[in-house]
């Protein structure tokens, strides 16, 4: 991940993950990260990619057990939340334990 050497603050995206968020979101999604993107924008991204599969495990796993669908739960609100709290974009890619690395 490298910041753009023409506009400060702008960083190139990785095309898969360009088809990623256009799979999940459809057209009009993927565009805030169709070459470069903001810091804002990956973090808002990223954090709606993980609540769209929490969301998705809550509406399809009804007959999980119970201790099973808290530990989804927990796990994905402390990612989410620790995505909010990231102050750069390599804390975002390369923080060891984190999700996205």
């Amino acid at each position: 991940m490298k910041e753009s050497e023409f506009v400060k603050g702008l960083y190139k995206v990785n095309g898969g993950l360009t088809f990623l968020f256009w799979e999940v979101y459809g057209g009009n999604e993927f565009y805030p990260l169709r070459e470069n993107a903001t810091l804002a924008d990956f973090k808002s991204h990223f954090s709606k990619l993980i609540i769209t599969i929490k969301q998705t495990f809550l509406d399809t796993c009804n007959n999980t057990d119970i201790a099973h669908r808290d530990e989804i739960i927990s796990i994905t609100t402390s990612q989410v939340d620790s995505i909010r709290r990231t102050k750069t974009i390599e804390d975002l890619f390369y923080r060891p334990n984190h999700i996205l690395s």
